[in-house]
């Protein structure tokens, strides 16, 4: 039943491009009518298995949009590269599509230093406070803003710079989400080009 309940929520965040575990694997719970929390799997499970079936059902389509995702978010991130930004979330785990979007995380001395980068360049965004966990189990409040770059979702963290040292945790591993920097990504995309020649060669 678990195994059933993992691939039922992935299924659900892939074909109705949910990003929430929490809400697939309850979606997933009330459909096979299981009731104990017991039994309902981790983040980590649900996020294994949906690759799988991105990469059993959407192999092609996917990988172009998780490629689109990490183009677009390695463009933002070089535009505000001061902030040391990092890629967290779905565009660098590979589980990415069109629904997704992407987060980056930035740090800076205050959050307004980032918020006046962004109004010079004449964005527009809608601001959110979000409750990320840390090590220990402490939960901080910090400010996010959505705003969309050339049709993509773009959420940004906005971190102090004592959370490079001691940064929140992944929701899906439960880890210090330390993520990927500008050479990361981009050596990402340029694996990704030498794969596809690889596939082409054969």
């Amino acid at each position: 039943m678990r195994q059933r309940l993992i691939y039922e929520a992935a299924r659900i965040m892939a074909e109705q491009g949910l990003a929430d575990f929490e809400a697939a694997r309850r979606k997933a719970a009330e459909r096979l009518g299981v009731a104990d929390r017991k039994q309902w799997p981790k983040n980590n499970e649900i996020q294994t298995a949906l690759l799988e079936h991105q990469r059993l059902f959407r192999p092609r389509e996917q990988a172009s949009e998780l490629r689109r995702m990490r183009e677009e978010a390695l463009g933002v991130m070089r535009a505000l590269e001061r902030f040391r930004p990092r890629l967290v979330g779905p565009a660098l785990d590979g589980t990415a599509d069109g629904h997704s979007g992407i987060r980056l995380h930035l740090f800076a001395d205050s959050a307004e230093e980032i918020v006046l980068e962004l109004m010079e360049r004449g964005l527009r965004w809608q601001q959110l406070d979000l409750s990320l966990l840390y090590a220990g189990g402490q939960r901080k409040i910090r400010p996010a803003l959505r705003l969309h770059a050339r049709d993509v979702a773009v959420e940004l963290v906005l971190l102090p710079l004592v959370d490079l040292r001691n940064p929140p945790l992944s929701p899906v591993t439960e880890r210090p989400e330390r993520g990927a920097g500008v050479e990361q990504v981009r050596a990402l995309l340029d694996a990704e080009v030498e794969q596809q020649a690889g596939n082409r060669a054969r």
